[in-house]
């Protein structure tokens, strides 16, 4: 299987929320901090020196569009095997992808392990075109978010589509009820809030989407350690 990096995946339209975010940790004192095991999947812990992990038995140097990464031929997730891409900033660990073929039974397992985990789809990315899901539900109510949806994806063939769930299992109550839309959302989130994006690679040839990526982060965290 062949898929081209994403260095900046949800990029311009996703990931510049985080960046709102950090106005709220910088005012508690979070910068500069150091940061505990927060685990980004399995036992992969975010901020990992990657000399440490180009231990592992089967890890490989990436090339080509993945130079600078370490890639693993295996990992079960969905119950589901994947390959695995690990990005680094400054020789740390800040990201973990699984990538495989696209089918729409790994898409729904997909789905199902994400709300099993307790995950949340707040947004979607299509191409350059944004919609955030936790604002139309506020405002509308989830009929209102079944029609945006539709609407949204009608009559379109991407080059990429990214689902944006959130771990909110460490989310206070009150901030989901409080949070009119994503950027309030991230703005009051714990730093260590978790993301897997689910993205979809079109296929050249067919137009139908070609690879599933499910790569998870922590925008936050990643953003404030980048000041």
């Amino acid at each position: 299987m062949e898929v081209t990096k994403l260095r900046n995946h949800g990029e311009p339209a996703m990931r510049h929320l985080a960046v709102l975010a950090i106005t709220f940790a910088l005012l508690l004192g979070f910068a500069g901090k150091g940061w505990g095991a927060a685990v980004l999947f399995e036992n992969f812990v975010w901020g990992t020196p990657k000399s440490e992990l180009a231990k592992l038995p089967e890890a490989s140097p990436g090339e080509g569009s993945f130079a600078g990464d370490l890639l693993l031929p295996e990992a079960i997730f969905a119950s589901m095997p994947w390959n695995v891409q690990l990005e680094f900033e400054k020789d740390r660990l800040v990201r973990v992808t699984l990538m495989e073929r696209y089918s729409r039974e790994r898409m729904d397992a997909v789905t199902r392990q994400l709300r099993t985990d307790k995950f949340e789809m707040l947004s979607i990315l299509i191409d350059s075109s944004f919609l955030d899901l936790l604002k139309v539900l506020k405002t509308g109510g989830p009929d209102s978010v079944r029609e945006e949806w539709a609407r949204f994806v009608k009559d379109k063939t991407p080059e990429r589509m990214i689902y944006a769930w959130f771990d909110t299992t460490g989310v206070p109550d009150d901030i989901k009820l409080m949070a009119g839309n994503l950027e309030q959302f991230l703005r009051a989130s714990p730093v260590e809030t978790r993301e897997a994006e689910v993205i979809l690679l079109r296929d050249p040839a067919t137009s139908a989407p070609g690879a599933l990526l499910v790569s998870f982060s922590f925008p936050i965290l990643e953003t404030i350690e980048a000041l």
